[in-house]
Protein backbone atom coordinates (compact mmCIF):
# COMPACT_ATOMS: atom_id res chain seq x y z
CA UNK A 1 0.00 0.00 0.00
CA UNK A 2 3.12 2.16 0.35
CA UNK A 3 4.34 1.77 -2.76
CA UNK A 4 0.93 2.31 -4.50
CA UNK A 5 1.47 5.57 -3.01
CA UNK A 6 5.28 6.38 -3.51
CA UNK A 7 6.11 4.20 -6.77
CA UNK A 8 9.65 2.73 -6.22
CA UNK A 9 11.24 -0.14 -7.62
CA UNK A 10 12.01 -1.62 -4.46
CA UNK A 11 11.42 -0.74 -0.78
CA UNK A 12 13.44 -1.71 2.40
CA UNK A 13 12.28 -2.93 5.24
CA UNK A 14 13.40 -3.10 8.98
CA UNK A 15 12.43 -4.91 12.06
CA UNK A 16 13.99 -3.70 15.32
CA UNK A 17 13.87 -6.29 18.11
CA UNK A 18 14.75 -5.35 21.82
CA UNK A 19 15.23 -7.48 24.24
CA UNK A 20 14.50 -7.22 28.14
CA UNK A 21 15.68 -6.54 30.69
CA UNK A 22 19.25 -6.10 29.20
CA UNK A 23 18.16 -3.84 26.10
CA UNK A 24 20.10 -5.38 23.57
CA UNK A 25 18.86 -4.77 20.05
CA UNK A 26 18.81 -6.28 17.13
CA UNK A 27 18.36 -4.74 13.60
CA UNK A 28 17.52 -6.86 10.47
CA UNK A 29 16.71 -5.84 7.37
CA UNK A 30 14.91 -7.00 4.10
CA UNK A 31 15.08 -5.66 0.72
CA UNK A 32 11.90 -6.64 -1.57
CA UNK A 33 11.21 -5.50 -5.32
CA UNK A 34 7.97 -4.01 -6.09
CA UNK A 35 6.74 -7.62 -7.84
CA UNK A 36 7.83 -9.14 -4.73
CA UNK A 37 5.74 -6.98 -2.40
CA UNK A 38 2.70 -7.12 -4.90
CA UNK A 39 3.21 -10.81 -4.63
CA UNK A 40 2.79 -11.22 -0.94
CA UNK A 41 0.65 -9.12 -0.83
CA UNK A 42 -1.59 -11.05 -3.58
CA UNK A 43 -1.29 -14.34 -1.33
CA UNK A 44 -1.96 -12.79 1.76
CA UNK A 45 -5.17 -11.42 0.94
CA UNK A 46 -6.24 -14.95 -1.25
CA UNK A 47 -5.34 -17.06 2.16
CA UNK A 48 -7.42 -14.02 4.20
CA UNK A 49 -10.07 -14.34 1.32
CA UNK A 50 -10.30 -18.35 2.55
CA UNK A 51 -10.55 -18.49 5.58
CA UNK A 52 -13.15 -15.26 5.41
CA UNK A 53 -15.50 -17.91 3.10
CA UNK A 54 -14.96 -20.77 5.34
CA UNK A 55 -16.31 -18.40 8.25
CA UNK A 56 -19.41 -17.52 6.66
CA UNK A 57 -20.49 -21.06 4.67
CA UNK A 58 -20.13 -22.19 8.75
CA UNK A 59 -22.06 -19.17 9.89
CA UNK A 60 -24.95 -20.05 7.37
CA UNK A 61 -24.98 -23.81 7.75
CA UNK A 62 -25.72 -23.43 11.01
CA UNK A 63 -28.13 -20.69 10.61
CA UNK A 64 -30.28 -22.40 8.30
CA UNK A 65 -29.61 -26.07 9.57
CA UNK A 66 -30.82 -25.26 13.09
CA UNK A 67 -34.18 -23.20 12.32
CA UNK A 68 -35.02 -26.61 10.46
CA UNK A 69 -34.42 -28.51 13.15
CA UNK A 70 -37.22 -30.14 14.66
CA UNK A 71 -37.12 -32.27 18.64
CA UNK A 72 -35.21 -35.53 17.91
CA UNK A 73 -37.74 -37.59 19.69
CA UNK A 74 -41.23 -38.39 18.65
CA UNK A 75 -42.66 -36.52 21.80
CA UNK A 76 -41.16 -34.62 24.89
CA UNK A 77 -41.02 -36.54 28.40
CA UNK A 78 -42.83 -35.09 31.23
CA UNK A 79 -41.38 -31.50 32.29
CA UNK A 80 -39.11 -31.33 28.86
CA UNK A 81 -41.11 -28.98 27.13
CA UNK A 82 -41.44 -26.83 29.69
CA UNK A 83 -37.88 -26.91 30.31
CA UNK A 84 -36.62 -26.29 26.93
CA UNK A 85 -39.45 -23.08 26.67
CA UNK A 86 -38.17 -21.82 29.67
CA UNK A 87 -34.19 -22.40 28.24
CA UNK A 88 -35.42 -20.32 25.22
CA UNK A 89 -37.14 -17.38 27.17
CA UNK A 90 -33.63 -17.21 29.15
CA UNK A 91 -31.65 -16.89 26.30
CA UNK A 92 -34.22 -14.22 24.33
CA UNK A 93 -34.75 -12.47 27.23
CA UNK A 94 -30.72 -13.07 28.80
CA UNK A 95 -32.18 -13.92 32.35
CA UNK A 96 -30.03 -16.89 34.24
CA UNK A 97 -32.51 -19.87 34.68
CA UNK A 98 -31.65 -22.62 37.45
CA UNK A 99 -33.39 -25.47 37.12
CA UNK A 100 -33.67 -29.00 39.56
CA UNK A 101 -34.31 -32.44 38.01
CA UNK A 102 -34.36 -35.74 38.41
CA UNK A 103 -31.72 -38.26 37.17
CA UNK A 104 -33.00 -39.26 33.46
CA UNK A 105 -35.74 -36.50 32.60
CA UNK A 106 -33.68 -35.36 29.82
CA UNK A 107 -32.04 -32.20 30.69
CA UNK A 108 -29.20 -32.33 28.36
CA UNK A 109 -31.38 -32.00 25.27
CA UNK A 110 -33.71 -30.56 26.57
CA UNK A 111 -31.35 -27.31 26.95
CA UNK A 112 -28.93 -28.26 24.28
CA UNK A 113 -32.02 -28.33 21.49
CA UNK A 114 -33.71 -24.99 22.66
CA UNK A 115 -29.94 -23.26 22.47
CA UNK A 116 -29.20 -24.91 18.85
CA UNK A 117 -33.00 -23.35 18.10
CA UNK A 118 -31.65 -20.04 19.28
CA UNK A 119 -28.53 -20.04 17.05
CA UNK A 120 -31.20 -20.51 14.51
CA UNK A 121 -32.57 -17.37 15.14
CA UNK A 122 -29.30 -15.78 15.52
CA UNK A 123 -29.92 -14.85 19.57
CA UNK A 124 -26.19 -16.09 20.21
CA UNK A 125 -23.48 -17.96 18.14
CA UNK A 126 -21.50 -20.20 20.54
CA UNK A 127 -22.65 -22.46 22.86
CA UNK A 128 -20.43 -23.63 25.82
CA UNK A 129 -21.57 -27.03 27.47
CA UNK A 130 -19.59 -27.09 31.41
CA UNK A 131 -19.25 -30.36 33.16
CA UNK A 132 -17.23 -31.90 35.90
CA UNK A 133 -17.34 -35.54 34.78
CA UNK A 134 -16.21 -37.40 31.60
CA UNK A 135 -19.84 -38.96 31.44
CA UNK A 136 -22.08 -36.06 31.14
CA UNK A 137 -19.52 -34.90 28.45
CA UNK A 138 -20.39 -38.01 26.50
CA UNK A 139 -24.31 -37.44 27.22
CA UNK A 140 -24.10 -34.22 25.41
CA UNK A 141 -21.84 -35.41 22.61
CA UNK A 142 -24.96 -38.09 21.90
CA UNK A 143 -27.33 -35.43 21.90
CA UNK A 144 -25.05 -33.51 19.37
CA UNK A 145 -24.85 -36.56 17.53
CA UNK A 146 -28.40 -36.79 17.37
CA UNK A 147 -29.41 -33.58 16.45
CA UNK A 148 -26.85 -33.70 13.90
CA UNK A 149 -28.24 -37.41 12.37
CA UNK A 150 -31.49 -34.72 12.39
CA UNK A 151 -29.81 -32.37 9.80
CA UNK A 152 -28.31 -30.16 12.28
CA UNK A 153 -24.67 -28.84 10.44
CA UNK A 154 -22.53 -27.04 12.81
CA UNK A 155 -19.18 -26.98 14.90
CA UNK A 156 -18.50 -28.98 17.73
CA UNK A 157 -15.56 -30.02 20.16
CA UNK A 158 -15.40 -31.45 23.30
CA UNK A 159 -11.90 -30.29 25.00
CA UNK A 160 -10.01 -32.22 26.57
CA UNK A 161 -7.25 -31.89 29.51
CA UNK A 162 -3.54 -31.77 28.28
CA UNK A 163 -2.73 -34.51 30.37
CA UNK A 164 -5.24 -36.62 28.59
CA UNK A 165 -5.17 -35.53 25.40
CA UNK A 166 -0.98 -35.60 24.62
CA UNK A 167 0.25 -38.17 22.57
CA UNK A 168 2.10 -41.08 24.15
CA UNK A 169 5.40 -40.01 22.23
CA UNK A 170 5.18 -36.49 23.89
CA UNK A 171 5.13 -37.56 27.32
CA UNK A 172 8.16 -35.75 29.38
CA UNK A 173 9.53 -33.74 25.67
CA UNK A 174 10.56 -30.60 26.68
CA UNK A 175 8.51 -27.94 24.06
CA UNK A 176 12.11 -27.07 22.60
CA UNK A 177 12.66 -30.79 21.84
CA UNK A 178 9.02 -31.70 20.97
CA UNK A 179 8.37 -32.00 17.22
CA UNK A 180 4.66 -31.75 17.77
CA UNK A 181 5.61 -28.02 19.06
CA UNK A 182 8.77 -26.97 17.27
CA UNK A 183 7.19 -25.52 13.94
CA UNK A 184 3.36 -25.35 15.26
CA UNK A 185 2.53 -22.14 14.14
CA UNK A 186 4.28 -23.32 10.29
CA UNK A 187 1.70 -26.54 10.11
CA UNK A 188 -1.27 -25.30 12.30
CA UNK A 189 -3.45 -23.19 9.49
CA UNK A 190 -3.98 -26.42 6.70
CA UNK A 191 -4.18 -28.81 9.97
CA UNK A 192 -7.53 -26.81 11.27
CA UNK A 193 -8.87 -25.77 7.65
CA UNK A 194 -8.08 -30.17 6.84
CA UNK A 195 -10.31 -30.77 10.36
CA UNK A 196 -13.10 -28.03 9.95
CA UNK A 197 -13.95 -29.20 6.27
CA UNK A 198 -13.97 -33.14 7.33
CA UNK A 199 -15.56 -33.04 10.51
CA UNK A 200 -18.61 -32.35 12.46
CA UNK A 201 -18.51 -33.88 16.27
CA UNK A 202 -14.78 -33.37 17.06
CA UNK A 203 -13.69 -35.54 19.99
CA UNK A 204 -10.76 -35.77 21.78
CA UNK A 205 -9.95 -39.17 19.70
CA UNK A 206 -10.80 -37.06 16.40
CA UNK A 207 -8.36 -34.57 17.43
CA UNK A 208 -5.67 -36.83 17.93
CA UNK A 209 -5.96 -38.47 14.57
CA UNK A 210 -5.58 -34.75 12.82
CA UNK A 211 -2.77 -33.86 15.44
CA UNK A 212 -0.66 -37.04 14.16
CA UNK A 213 -1.51 -36.36 10.43
CA UNK A 214 -0.44 -32.71 11.06
CA UNK A 215 2.50 -32.95 13.49
CA UNK A 216 0.87 -30.39 15.71
CA UNK A 217 0.20 -30.21 19.54
CA UNK A 218 -3.06 -31.91 20.19
CA UNK A 219 -3.57 -30.08 23.18
CA UNK A 220 -3.22 -26.64 21.31
CA UNK A 221 -4.58 -27.93 18.46
CA UNK A 222 -8.05 -28.60 20.12
CA UNK A 223 -8.01 -24.59 21.70
CA UNK A 224 -7.39 -23.37 18.14
CA UNK A 225 -9.70 -25.48 16.20
CA UNK A 226 -12.76 -24.49 19.16
CA UNK A 227 -12.20 -20.68 17.70
CA UNK A 228 -14.22 -22.10 14.23
CA UNK A 229 -16.33 -24.22 16.60
CA UNK A 230 -20.01 -23.30 17.45
CA UNK A 231 -20.82 -25.63 20.37
CA UNK A 232 -17.81 -26.00 23.06
CA UNK A 233 -18.03 -28.99 25.58
CA UNK A 234 -15.46 -28.98 28.23
CA UNK A 235 -14.66 -28.67 32.18
CA UNK A 236 -15.96 -25.47 34.42
CA UNK A 237 -12.16 -24.81 34.77
CA UNK A 238 -12.41 -23.21 31.13
CA UNK A 239 -14.75 -20.57 32.20
CA UNK A 240 -14.65 -20.22 35.92
CA UNK A 241 -11.10 -20.73 37.07
CA UNK A 242 -9.19 -18.04 36.75
CA UNK A 243 -5.79 -19.10 36.25
CA UNK A 244 -6.78 -21.62 33.01
CA UNK A 245 -9.67 -19.69 31.63
CA UNK A 246 -10.07 -19.74 27.63
CA UNK A 247 -8.91 -15.81 27.37
CA UNK A 248 -9.48 -16.23 23.63
CA UNK A 249 -13.22 -16.41 23.99
CA UNK A 250 -13.23 -14.48 27.89
CA UNK A 251 -11.23 -11.63 28.40
CA UNK A 252 -14.22 -9.85 26.96
CA UNK A 253 -17.56 -10.17 27.36
CA UNK A 254 -19.58 -11.61 24.81
CA UNK A 255 -23.40 -11.32 24.35
CA UNK A 256 -23.23 -14.32 21.75
CA UNK A 257 -21.60 -17.02 24.25
CA UNK A 258 -24.31 -19.19 26.33
CA UNK A 259 -23.39 -21.03 28.93
CA UNK A 260 -24.99 -24.56 29.66
CA UNK A 261 -23.73 -25.81 33.24
CA UNK A 262 -24.20 -29.16 33.78
CA UNK A 263 -24.91 -30.07 37.36
CA UNK A 264 -24.39 -26.65 39.11
CA UNK A 265 -23.60 -27.91 42.23
CA UNK A 266 -20.62 -29.05 41.85
CA UNK A 267 -19.93 -25.59 41.31
CA UNK A 268 -19.28 -24.98 44.56
CA UNK A 269 -16.50 -27.44 45.34
CA UNK A 270 -14.75 -26.68 42.69
CA UNK A 271 -15.02 -23.14 43.19
CA UNK A 272 -13.35 -23.46 46.96
CA UNK A 273 -10.60 -25.20 45.04
CA UNK A 274 -10.19 -22.15 42.34
CA UNK A 275 -10.79 -19.33 44.38
CA UNK A 276 -8.81 -20.29 47.56
CA UNK A 277 -5.67 -19.65 49.00
CA UNK A 278 -3.80 -22.23 50.61
CA UNK A 279 -1.14 -21.93 53.26
CA UNK A 280 1.49 -24.33 54.07
CA UNK A 281 3.88 -24.90 57.45
CA UNK A 282 6.47 -25.91 55.26
CA UNK A 283 9.98 -23.70 55.29
CA UNK A 284 9.78 -20.92 52.29
CA UNK A 285 13.76 -21.18 51.26
CA UNK A 286 15.47 -24.57 52.10
CA UNK A 287 17.30 -24.37 55.44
Amino acid sequence: MYLAEHPATDITLQLTYVQTPNEVTTVTQQKLTNEEVQQFFTELVTEYQKWLKLRRELNTNRVQTAQALQFPFDHYRKGQHELAVSTYKSILLEIPLLVEAPTGTGKTISTLFPAVKAMGEQLIARVFYLTAKQSTRRVAEQALTLMTERGLNLKAITLTAKDKIVLPEETDLAPEDNPYMVGYYDRIRPAIMDIVEHETLITREIVQQYARKHMVDPFEYSLDVSLFCDVITCDYNYLFDPQVHLQRFFTVPDKNNCFLVDEAHNLVKRSRQMYSAEITSAPIWPP
